[in-house]
């Protein structure tokens, strides 16, 4: 059968670098909900040429951070409450996931560090530089210390979400929110019951992720008409 002769290495470099640009603009607000988006004006900006421009385009559409327009560009995905409630749910389950097949695999500096964070929970004023108390960077170390490579994509195929939504709405995820259900990781944690520590931080996880959408729909009340049934 015949093979296609294989891109530039640059070619698909510039098609990454070009994704990693964009997907970090879409997540910090650069890009608009529901802004359109055209390779041409794309790639001037960007300095490249349209091709990885199109490349990064249709690879942010495949985890539904952009969607095809009308007009043959594309739309930055508007924020759908029911939509993202589904993808915290699933979100949740995964990491979840990822904190029972760690806990096995978890060293005492790493249990130190995770409960360093979830303390912090008990006092917002004073955050650690560079975390958040509701997970991200708790599940990174989770994904890294299961050993599955394959939840580890299936997670990063979702976190764009989660992180947009908490930077436009993580003032929602307050004390009172979690600081039961930090408590309850922390004892599963120290229990060493993996099962345990695995639903503890899927709940958890969940908790927070259902706050960010209700801070959706109290100021974007126009956006679940048009969220998908």
């Amino acid at each position: 059968m015949p093979i296609s002769t294989p891109r530039p290495v640059r070619a698909v470099a510039l098609g990454s670098q070009a994704r990693s640009t964009l997907l970090a603009a879409i997540v910090e607000g650069e890009l608009a909900p529901d802004e359109s988006l055209h390779e041409s004006t794309l790639a001037g900006a960007l300095g490249i040429s349209r091709t990885p421009v199109r490349e990064a385009l249709h690879r942010l559409a495949e985890i539904d951070l952009v969607r095809p327009d009308s007009n043959r560009g594309y739309r930055v995905t508007p924020l759908e409450p029911q939509r993202l409630r589904y993808v915290l749910e699933v979100s949740a389950e995964l990491a979840g996931m990822a904190a029972r097949l760690a806990l096995p695999h978890l060293t005492a500096h790493d249990m130190e560090w995770f409960e360093s964070v979830q303390g912090h929970v008990l006092d917002f004023e004073n955050p650690i530089p560079g975390t958040h108390p509701y997970g991200p960077h708790a599940v990174d170390l989770f994904v890294e210390r299961c050993g599955n490579p394959v939840l580890g994509e299936a997670i990063s195929a979702y976190r764009p979400h989660v992180l947009r939504m908490l930077r436009l709405f993580g003032g929602g995820i307050t004390q009172a929110v979690l600081a039961e259900r930090a408590v309850a990781v922390i004892g599963s944690l120290r229990l060493g019951d993996a099962h345990l520590f695995g639903l503890s931080f899927r709940a958890y996880y969940l908790a927070a992720g259902s706050a960010l959408v209700d801070e959706l729909e109290k100021s974007v009340p126009s956006a679940e008409p048009g969220a998908p049934s």
